[in-house]
């Protein structure tokens, strides 16, 4: 089910830095059981929990924290728990009496972007189908001619008018929910399923906008299987994950240097990452501003990787070297009844799960 290609490279562990799509949730989008239940027994037992995602903060309530507050002890180690929205522009934590903080990082609150300078939202709003001027379906059976339904990825049907609308992105919904990043979603099906088509022509409009605003230094696109993001640049580079890794170690750092003699690398030290996809490998190259980073005595963090080969840059980049512990793609058989075997799922939770019991059987879990 998993390899260790790096045996040397592990070290004690005293905080997991987490991807949360196809690492930690099941086919079905909803949080693994399993893996949930042993993420709180570690926090009992004071291993600090990263959370960090492309997604909005409103997704991670529904999606993670909420069913996570279901479970016993959730109350004890909530605040060994840190969620990161929008790659880490919003950081989600608890107050003492359990409410939900969220907290706009300061390098963001200045940004074009978020502050939605000269209009430039708007502009990018304008370019795309906007859900604020659409009728919703609200279970509308009959439709004119020129007519077509459309559903954003909450799953909310809306109904488009050709001859009104006529939008450049026109085979995007433009996301309420995002506050600092912007996002183009792919429209989708009554079932949720997307299209595959050429994106390029469309990111070069939003590119080709960005630019017409004077905005090219501060702002650019990342474009992913089922949209277009429109992301801040910070001090020329991209927000992405190693973006989000840096603030979550930087977190982590100011909640224990109070306590122990600690400083940034030494947090490094003991932080893993665990993901599914390509773009998690940036987890183990963190982001820090110049004063931070000309103290360091490392540039990465190891990773757990538990998604497919196909999932994965080529070989020759050296961000593979940072994976430690690695999905083989070949999953133990699972005895359904005497003339039925099944194999286990050889990706995403099934392997976090069988990940985390090895490492803890062999005590690599230690507090800082």
């Amino acid at each position: 089910m998993y390899t260790i290609p790096a045996f040397t490279k592990l070290r004690p562990i005293s905080h997991i830095l987490w991807d949360i799509d196809g690492t930690i949730t099941d086919p079905d989008g909803l949080p693994n059981q399993g893996v949930m239940a042993k993420i709180i027994n570690l926090g009992m037992h004071n291993i600090y929990h990263s959370f960090a995602t492309g997604r909005d903060a409103d997704w991670i309530i529904e999606n993670l924290i909420n069913p996570m507050q279901e479970f016993h002890n959730f109350s004890v180690v909530r605040n060994s728990l840190t969620f990161f929205a929008e790659v880490g522009s919003i950081e989600m934590s608890f107050d003492p009496t359990a409410n939900i903080l969220q907290t706009i990082n300061p390098e963001i609150e200045q940004h074009p972007l978020y502050t939605n300078e000269n209009g430039i939202r708007q502009i990018l709003r304008d370019l795309t189908y906007d859900p604020d001027k659409l009728p919703r379906l609200n279970g509308r059976k009959r439709l004119k001619a020129s007519e077509e339904v459309i559903y954003d990825a909450n799953n909310q049907g809306f109904v488009i008018d050709h001859i009104v609308c006529d939008v450049p992105c026109y085979p995007y919904v433009w996301s309420t929910s995002k506050r600092a990043f912007a996002t183009f979603e792919k429209i989708r099906d009554e079932k949720g399923g997307i299209t595959t088509f050429n994106q390029d022509p469309f990111n070069e409009i939003i590119l080709r906008a960005i630019k017409n605003a004077g905005f090219e230094n501060d702002i650019d696109t990342e474009v992913i299987s089922t949209a277009i993001n429109i992301v801040p640049k910070i001090n020329g580079n991209k927000l992405g994950k190693s973006w989000a890794s840096g603030r979550a170690i930087e977190n982590i750092y100011h909640k224990v240097k109070g306590h122990h003699h600690y400083d940034i690398s030494a947090v490094m030290d003991q932080t893993i990452a665990v993901g599914d996809g390509k773009a998690d490998l940036d987890f183990t190259r963190p982001l820090f501003d110049a004063k931070i980073a000309k103290r360091l005595t490392r540039s990465d963090i190891p990773i757990i990787f538990v998604g497919s080969e196909q999932d994965l840059p080529p070989k020759t980049d050296p961000l593979r070297a940072n994976i430690v512990i690695q999905a083989t793609g070949y999953g133990r058989p699972l005895l359904i009844n005497p003339s039925m075997i099944e194999l286990q799922p050889t990706k995403g939770a099934c392997v976090v799960s069988e990940v985390l019991d090895f490492l803890k059987q062999w005590d690599y879990f230690r507090q800082f």
